[in-house]
């Protein structure tokens, strides 16, 4: 009874244990293309790279005016603006500092630096 157990155990393992024992294929894979194999294509915005070319500069202003011109056309717009800038341009706002190392830095503007100046303390 033994035998038969052993027996019938090895022929229901041995189908599983062959087939284990081949060996997989190997999956195929898709070579890497090279680059001279890929289409580039070229981007066409790419002159706007040029931040300083007479055509970008050209785009950005035409932009400019279109969103201005939008602002400009809702109501209350120009009114909103100059209090904002009046409140921005007071010099009664509180300077806004920053410490970099021992120092204490602050960047002003008024109507006397209109580009600003960078004050430290």
């Amino acid at each position: 009874m033994k035998t038969l157990h052993c027996v019938l155990l090895f022929s229901l393992l041995s189908p599983t244990v062959a087939s284990a024992q081949q060996s997989a294929p190997k999956p195929t894979a898709n070579p890497i293309p090279k680059v001279s194999d890929v289409s580039i294509e070229e981007d066409p915005f790419l002159w706007l790279e040029d931040v300083t070319g007479e055509k970008a500069l050209d785009w950005v202003r035409a932009r400019n005016a279109k969103t201005q011109a939008d602002f400009e056309s809702q109501a209350g717009f120009i009114e909103l603006r100059d209090d904002l800038l009046k409140i921005l341009d007071s010099d009664e706002r509180i300077p806004f500092v920053s410490r970099h190392g021992e120092y204490y830095y602050n960047f002003w503007r008024d109507q006397k630096n209109e580009r600003g100046l960078w004050r430290r303390t």
